[in-house]
């Protein structure tokens, strides 16, 4: 599904206070610039799972929850932070692991940017925890 019109954005989001940053960057980007669509990715599987919304299985019923979750809080985000911009976007939430699924999203729709947030760990955080956005970048840079 190779979108052309307009450039894409992908925005990773994961509810943390880092993805909210990437997240305003992305609307803010998107309110100046009409032509950027966004594509907010939410990656979730048995390790990932969105605060506030608990769940036994993480399976397709999940990922419609999360989906309508999201969904009604960017149409407050939108409203709050730029109430007069017309902002194209979808919503993608997927299956798996956050870095492999924010790049094949982001190869799936030919993105343009991709806007994500880092939790800046340093050191043993860093080795217990990874970090998504080091992984966005080493996986794509294998792949160009």
């Amino acid at each position: 599904m190779q979108i052309n019109e307009g450039q894409q954005v992908v925005v990773a989001y994961d509810f943390s206070t880092t993805s909210e940053v990437a997240l305003s960057a992305a609307i803010t980007l998107a309110a100046r610039a009409p032509q950027h669509v966004l594509h907010v990715v939410v990656a979730v599987d048995d390790d990932h799972r969105v605060p506030g919304l608990p769940t036994d299985k993480v399976d397709y019923h999940y990922t419609e929850k999360v989906h309508e979750h999201l969904t009604g809080k960017l149409a407050t985000i939108f409203q709050a932070s730029a109430p007069d911009a017309e902002i194209h976007f979808f919503v993608h939430v997927r299956i798996g692991k956050p870095a492999k699924e924010i790049l094949g999203l982001a190869e799936q729709i030919g993105a343009d940017l991709i806007v994500i947030g880092s939790h800046g760990w340093r050191g043993l955080d860093r080795v217990l925890f990874g970090s998504v956005s080091e992984a966005v970048v080493q996986i794509g840079r294998a792949h160009v």
